[in-house]
C-alpha cells in the first residue's frame, strides 16, 4: 500500500502553512515540520566532521526550473524568502563564507547574518559574524557592492597577477590580502588557498556562495564536500554565454558525478514552493586547482 499524502492528513490541515512549514520529503516519513527543525537537519549526519588539511566546504545555490542561477545577471532574484532564510541560517553556522569576485562585480551582496541568529551563533562559541572571503586573479573586486560590510572583516585572496598594493589598502572592511601561490596557469590555486585558511586562521567549515566559475573549479577539484540546492518553481529562459548556470566550466567528470542525497525539504508559503536538496559530494582525487 503506498504512504499517504501528508498534505491531506488531519494533523497538517490544521497547521498554519504560512509560517514557514516545510514538508520534508527525505529522509522518510515524510512529515510536515516548523523551519526551525528543517534547518537542524540540513545539519544531521556529517556535518560536525572537521578536516585535517583544509575546511569543510559546502556550496549553497539556487537554481531555477530549467536550470538558471541568475535572473538579468542577479543570483538573488531566483530563490524566494525561505530561500534566502536559508542561506542566512548556514551562514550562520560557518567559520567563513566565500565568493568570487565576479559574483560582488555583478549585484549588490550582504555577507553578514541578521541579529537574530548572531546570539545563537555566540552560544556555539563562535564570533559574531563569519570572515567574508573573497577571491580574485587580476580584476579589483567592487567592494562598495558589500552591503553593510562588518569592519576588518574581509580576507582578499587574490592571485600573483593582482594589484596588491591597491588592494592592501583599498578599504577599512579589508582586514588581510593574501597572494596565494598560483598555479600553472598563473591563477589561484584552489588547495593551497583553502589549506592556509584552515591552518593560518582556523577556518572549520567554509560556506561557498559562487560564482559559477569557483564553483567549478572547487567541483573538478575534489574540494567540495557538500552541496545545498534550492530548485525554485521558475522558468526563465534566455540564450546568454556563457549559459546562466550554477557551474560553469569544461565538463566534470562523469565518473565522479553520482552524489549521495542526503535529504528534500519543501517549502509550502504562499507565494513560493521551493524544494531544497541536500547532497553529500563525491570527490575526486585532488589535483591542482586554480579559479578562474
Amino acid at each position: 500500500m503506498s504512504p499517504a499524502n501528508p498534505w491531506t492528513t488531519h494533523e497538517v490541515s490544521e497547521l498554519d502553512l504560512t509560517a514557514r512549514s516545510f514538508l520534508r520529503l527525505f529522509p522518510t516519513p515524510s512529515e510536515v515540520i516548523p523551519d526551525e527543525r528543517m534547518h537542524e537537519d540540513l545539519w544531521d549526519r556529517t556535518r560536525d566532521t572537521h578536516l585535517s588539511q583544509r575546511p569543510r566546504v559546502i556550496m549553497n545555490m539556487v537554481s531555477s526550473l530549467d536550470g538558471k542561477a541568475v535572473i538579468g545577471d542577479k543570483a538573488g532574484a531566483v530563490g524566494g524568502e525561505s530561500d534566502r532564510r536559508l542561506m542566512r541560517v548556514l551562514r550562520s553556522r560557518a567559520d567563513a563564507i566565500m565568493i568570487g569576485a565576479g559574483t560582488l562585480r555583478a549585484e549588490k551582496i550582504s555577507l553578514s547574518i541578521p541579529e537574530d541568529l548572531v546570539q545563537a551563533r555566540v552560544s556555539r562559541g563562535l564570533p559574531e559574524q563569519p570572515l567574508h572571503i573573497i577571491l580574485c586573479n587580476e580584476r579589483v573586486p567592487k567592494l562598495e557592492n558589500a552591503i553593510n560590510p562588518i569592519k576588518n572583516n574581509i580576507i582578499l585572496i587574490v592571485g600573483e597577477r593582482a594589484d596588491f598594493e591597491r588592494l592592501r589598502h583599498s578599504r577599512p572592511e579589508v582586514r588581510e590580502v593574501v597572494r596565494s601561490p598560483a598555479n600553472s596557469q598563473g591563477r589561484v590555486d584552489l588547495n593551497i588557498a583553502l589549506s592556509a585558511l584552515r591552518k593560518d586562521r582556523g577556518v572549520d567549515l567554509l560556506l561557498v556562495e559562487g560564482g559559477p566559475s569557483l564553483e567549478h573549479s572547487l567541483l573538478s577539484s575534489g574540494l567540495a564536500d557538500e552541496l545545498h540546492l534550492t530548485l525554485a518553481p521558475k522558468l526563465i529562459g534566455g540564450d546568454s554565454e556563457p549559459p546562466a548556470t550554477i557551474v560553469s566550466g569544461p565538463l566534470l567528470p562523469g565518473k565522479e558525478n553520482n552524489h549521495e542525497l542526503l535529504s528534500i525539504h519543501a517549502s509550502y508559503e504562499d507565494a513560493e514552493q521551493d524544494l531544497f536538496l541536500r547532497y553529500q559530494l563525491t570527490n575526486p582525487a585532488p589535483k591542482q586547482s586554480s579559479f578562474r
